[in-house]
Order: structure tokens, then sequence, then C-alpha cells
């Protein structure tokens, strides 16, 4: 009796350690960045990602290409500081997003009725009207802070002007 309760306290130990490693949150993020590149027929990657459970969210390096396998979004370091999660009341409350060198670049090509980020908005928009019956979830922002921004937008549907 006295070893089985010592093995169940050893794996509960080894399965924390395990999903508070930053290793092993990172080798999840890039297999599920694999399959959604994969599903958006682009490139998605991660370098790194720290995940304090129900506090802080750290990715860096993160990198989406658009359909031109052009870069469309770059970040160097976003940190997700998460307040209030509730599964219950189906609610999040981010108290901040910390964005360190984003770069994006969006892009209207003439011959195209789309922008180079519509595949990716298209891919997570709701297929057909949901069912009502269920409440949606409520996701609140306090602030963002962006440090050292670029952000790039050519629209080719518009002649440039002489100046």
């Amino acid at each position: 009796m006295v070893f089985a309760a010592a093995f169940l306290v050893l794996m509960a130990v080894i399965i924390s350690l395990i999903f508070y490693n930053a290793a092993f949150q990172t080798f999840l993020a890039k297999k599920y960045l694999h399959h959604l590149s994969n599903e958006l027929n682009t490139t998605i990657s991660v370098a790194e990602v720290d995940v304090s459970f129900f506090s802080e969210v750290t990715l860096k390096q993160l990198y989406v290409e658009d359909l031109q396998g052009d870069t469309l979004v770059y970040i160097n370091k976003a940190t997700i500081n998460l307040g209030l999660f509730s599964w219950e009341n189906k609610m999040v409350n981010i108290s901040n997003i910390k964005l360190v060198k984003p770069y994006f670049n969006l892009h209207h090509p003439k011959d195209s009725v789309h922008n180079n980020l519509y595949f990716i908005t298209n891919y997570f928009a709701p297929k057909e009207k949901s069912d009502t019956s269920s409440s949606p979830w409520q996701v609140n922002f306090e602030s963002a802070s962006i440090y050292q921004a670029q952000f790039t937008y050519n629209n080719d549907k518009i002649e440039a002007l002489d100046y």
C-alpha cells in the first residue's frame, strides 16, 4: 500500500516536472505548429515556449510566412500575462501582452481580392453558424505594450502617387 502511494506521488511529481519544463513545452508547441503549418500550407515556427501555468506565457522568435513565402509576422519575444481564467464561466482575462521587436508585413496583391493575412483569418473563422445555446468564451484585454515595432503595408491595388 505504501509502495503504491509512493509510486503515485512520484509519478505526479514527474508529470508536473515534465509539463513545467520549457523544453517539453517548446516540443509540444513545435509539434502543434508543424501540424498547423501543414494545414495552412505555410511555415509557422517558434524557437522557445515557456508557460508558467495560468500566469504567464512567453514565446520567443515566433515566425509566420504568408502563402508567397514572405514574412507575414515575426515577433522576437511575446509575453502574455494571464489574470483570471475560468473554464466554468468561459472567461479569460489577459492583464498584459508585451511584444518585443515585432515585425508585421501586410500585403494586398493587385491581382487578389484578399490580403496576405486572409488565409489565416479564414482558417480560424467559424465554418457554419454555431449553436447559440452555449455561450461563447469571453476574452478581456487590459493592456498591451509594444517595443521597437515595424509595420509594413503594401497595397498594390492602389496606384502610387508621384510626389
